[in-house]
């Protein structure tokens, strides 16, 4: 499946719709930037946009964006400027919410190893009832 661009989608929209193209484009680039938002606010792992699919969110980049408020908050502990008090807080929030998205995506790595592990222990089973049962009857 190849992606198609915001532009040809854009001007596609504007022709059937007999809308100015600036228009149709300011329209498009506001919904991606408030699906952008969604994910940039960690409260989710996965946002649905109907007909274009289901956009996650990487653990790693979550990862990585946590370690970095991290050090950012260790690095301005002493600052005692009204600006940096602001930013901490504001920096706190979103480690808060990162923690807590990645707590869910250990949550699901747990609940797809059980599911995995479940199916495996019934195909073990399975295959070991069918065996005897042959052994039984031969």
């Amino acid at each position: 499946m190849n992606p198609i661009k915001k532009k040809v989608i854009a001007q596609q929209t504007s022709e059937e719709v007999n809308i100015p193209l600036h228009i149709v484009e300011d329209v498009i680039s506001f919904y991606y930037k408030s699906v952008q938002k969604k994910l940039s606010s960690a409260q989710h792992l996965s946002v649905n946009v109907p007909n274009l699919g289901t956009f996650s969110v990487v653990k790693q980049r979550m990862i990585n964006k946590s370690e970095r408020l991290k050090g950012y908050l260790k690095k301005t502990e002493e600052d005692t400027s009204m600006a940096a008090f602001s930013n901490r807080k504001t920096y706190k929030k979103d480690l808060e919410n990162y923690e807590i998205l990645l707590s869910k995506f250990e949550e699901q790595f747990e609940r797809k190893k059980e599911t995995q592990e479940a199916k495996e222990q019934f195909k073990t089973n399975k295959y070991d009832k069918s065996n005897t049962d042959l052994e039984r009857e031969g």
